[in-house]
């Protein structure tokens, strides 16, 4: 028998609407925003795992609920959490130990959290007719109250990455380093807004960290550089993540590319620019070949993603997202995502 429920996805503050559309891409759908952060999805239950794999490679996810019961406001009043907790059953719970843990978004409310706990820990006991336990140390269940100024949220936590899980693929660890390299969750990022579809290109590969990226989500993909001596460094880094099964490279110009027409179906890539680009004509000059050479080589309506810094032009276009990631004081990088035009004519 199908049942359909639905997933609360958190995602990070820093880069909210940007961490919507990775979900959404890597779902290929839209999600129901209850606030800026927090957000619904309908799914058929036994699309759960399957689902879980794909978000757990979202970089700007922070965790995953199984929405129980759900408002689009919010009180202080611990009564208030009781009595939502008791509008819904709590079936995953009977004949189990359970904990209960809040995470205020914003700071909201003031009311302490272990005092929202323990209401809702009350609310469960009596739906379950006294059939569950609590046990904070090593719970069968995690129940999860998310709280924020827009919305309140309570369900059962099925998915909580860690926040270093892409440590071990940074600079540091790779075999071969590339000064103006991307870090291993800009890469993620990328490569999530593409929709994962294979094979994927990055025509401007450096050490490789997009194509590793892509290849650590299963993804058939290609790079090039121009520069013999950095296409070597980058195989070498993708035997290192041991993703030379899926991740190719090779040595070419980015304007003459040796690839049939729809070879690709998508292309994510971290184009020069700074001071390896003499001028921003120069950058500019790029990115117009980018959308140029992408049209012959990548299938219609497939994606292209770039990352470009804030000052200069952008391309236009009214199918263009622009997403603005602040790095550091002297650097702002936009994440540009478009399409290849369907109407185009190779």
């Amino acid at each position: 028998m199908r049942e359909d429920i639905y997933l609360c996805i958190l995602v990070s503050g820093t880069q909210p609407t940007l961490a919507v559309r990775e979900v959404e891409n890597i779902i290929n759908g839209s999600l129901e925003k209850l606030s800026p952060r927090i957000a619904l999805l309908p799914i058929r239950s036994e699309n759960l795992r399957e689902l879980l794999a794909k978000l757990y490679d979202c970089v700007l996810l922070q965790e995953v609920i199984i929405a129980k019961t759900w408002i689009k406001s919010t009180s202080s009043d611990p009564k208030f959490y009781y009595d939502l907790a008791t509008k819904c059953e709590w079936i995953e719970v009977k004949g189990k130990s359970f904990a209960v843990s809040v995470r205020k978004i914003g700071g909201y409310p003031s009311t302490s959290s272990i005092m929202l706990a323990a209401s809702v820990a009350e609310a469960v006991r009596v739906k379950c007719g006294n059939s569950c336990t609590v046990n904070l140390k090593d719970p069968n269940v995690h129940v999860r109250i998310l709280t924020s100024p827009d919305a309140v949220v309570i369900g059962i936590r099925v998915l909580d990455p860690r926040g270093d899980r892409y440590r071990f693929r940074s600079k540091r660890y790779k075999v071969f380093r590339h000064p103006a390299a991307i870090t291993p969750e800009d890469a993620g990022i990328m490569v999530n807004l593409t929709g994962r579809t294979s094979p994927l290109l990055d025509p401007f590969c450096g050490s490789g960290t997009i194509i590793i990226e892509a290849c650590k989500r299963g993804i058939e993909a290609v790079g090039v550089d121009v520069n013999s001596a950095i296409a070597r460094g980058a195989a070498q880094n993708l035997k290192r993540f041991s993703c030379d099964s899926h991740g190719h490279i090779i040595v070419g110009n980015f304007s003459m590319l040796p690839f049939r027409p729809s070879s690709f179906t998508a292309i994510s890539t971290n184009p020069p620019y700074g001071r390896i680009m003499k001028t921003r004509e120069g950058e500019n000059i790029v990115f117009e070949e980018l959308t140029r050479t992408a049209t012959g080589i990548v299938k219609k309506s497939g994606k292209i993603v770039f990352v470009k810094p804030l000052e200069g032009s952008h391309p236009v276009g009214e199918k263009i997202e622009y997403h603005y990631v602040y790095v550091h004081g002297g650097l702002t990088r936009v994440f540009c995502v478009t399409r290849v035009d369907p109407d185009a004519e190779w």
